[in-house]
């Protein structure tokens, strides 16, 4: 009963999502921390369009810390950059 309670509150926070990657520019960035969307300091990597990407943690704001190795921004400028996957 613990596990399926822990589980429904995951899900609740959305860990487990699954998102497909948009882009304007054919990537989006990967940060180490979710700071700013322009900060440079902290890329870790980068997603690549149409790759998918599965939430690991909960959002931070409209940040989705995720199994590509750190955190992207899903909605920035008037553009959905992780489109979730409905499933």
């Amino acid at each position: 009963m613990e596990s399926l309670q822990r589980r429904q509150q995951a899900i609740e926070q959305g860990i487990g999502k699954r998102y497909v990657t948009r882009t304007q520019l054919g990537f989006l960035n990967i940060h180490y921390e979710p700071t700013n969307p322009h900060d440079t300091n902290n890329i870790v990597g980068r997603l690549e369009q149409g790759q998918i990407v599965t939430s690991t943690g909960p959002m931070r704001g409209l940040w989705i810390k995720h199994d590509g190795g750190g955190w992207s921004i899903s909605k920035y400028g008037g553009f959905t950059w992780l489109e979730p996957i409905d499933e």
